[in-house]
């Protein structure tokens, strides 16, 4: 399962390399309704309003959901290759990512692309919007771009990761946590481009960060684990083991616990 999502009544959702989306009741241990339209697996999603939800997949399209009745709205065609990442953006604009090294805006109402921004040298894995609204993308080319969405312009690069960057999490203003195949995860000041901390300690890449309610840091990775950070301090609080395969997602349920994706399962952590 490659990404998981709340929405905003507290349902979980799934998505997967068997083409399909599942939506989970509030207790997390059945099924409300399975979500098909997509020919390959399904990479991303992202929760866009009260009932709206987007999902990006390995056969390079977007499809629009509504999340309550399940019914199909929409699809976005635009990118050559696979979309890896999804997020709506406070200007109600939504932002994809993809294998063709390009980041894509959408009109999600109308289905109409907005622009293209283009900078990476190599495909785009991550997304995230600043606080100011900015937008962060990460990328096999090891680098984080900054963007503004406005003009298309880059604000600024940040260098510092020598592996591919997977995952990405605003941890407070001008703060942003990255997580790369160099098994490190990196805390930048995104006012200057500066890196605060560089945090050590998984063995395998990380593929999956998350920013818990008490702003704990929550990290998962290649290597079978989660750890949990104290993201000010820079110090690994613990270590959640238990998994079998590699931590795909992570997210903050409703009620404060931590849900977690693997090849095949949904762990959830008090």
């Amino acid at each position: 399962m490659y990404s998981l999502v709340v929405l905003r009544d507290g349902s979980l959702v799934s998505c997967s390399g068997d083409n399909t989306i599942i939506i989970w009741d509030n207790t997390y241990s059945s099924v409300v309704r399975v979500l098909e339209a997509h020919s390959e697996g399904v990479k991303s999603l992202a929760v866009l309003g009260d009932n709206i939800l987007a999902s990006g997949a390995y056969d390079n399209s977007i499809v629009i959901w509504n999340s309550t009745s399940g019914a199909f709205i929409n699809t976005l065609q635009g990118h050559d290759f696979p979309v890896f990442s999804l997020i709506g953006l406070k200007s109600q604009l939504l932002a994809s990512c993809s294998i063709d090294s390009t980041i894509k805006l959408w009109n999600v109402s109308t289905g109409q692309l907005i622009r293209t921004l283009e900078g990476h040298k190599g495909p785009v894995y991550s997304l995230i919007e600043l606080t100011d609204g900015t937008l962060a993308s990460g990328s096999k080319d090891a680098t984080i771009i900054l963007w503004n969405v406005t003009d298309s312009q880059i604000i600024r690069t940040l260098k510092g990761h020598t592996g591919d960057v997977n995952a990405l999490a605003v941890l407070k203003k001008d703060l942003l946590a990255s997580g790369s195949d160099d098994r490190h995860i990196i805390i930048w000041n995104t006012f200057n481009g500066q890196i605060i901390k560089i945090l050590m300690s998984h063995t395998d890449p990380v593929l999956a960060l998350c920013v818990l309610h008490d702003g704990t840091l929550a990290s998962g990775s290649a290597d079978k684990t989660i750890k949990l950070w104290d993201p000010i301090n820079n110090q690994l609080i613990r270590t959640l083991a238990g998994h079998k395969t590699r931590v795909f997602a992570l997210v903050e349920l409703p009620d404060g616990r931590l849900a977690a994706s693997t090849y095949r399962k949904i762990i959830i952590w008090k």
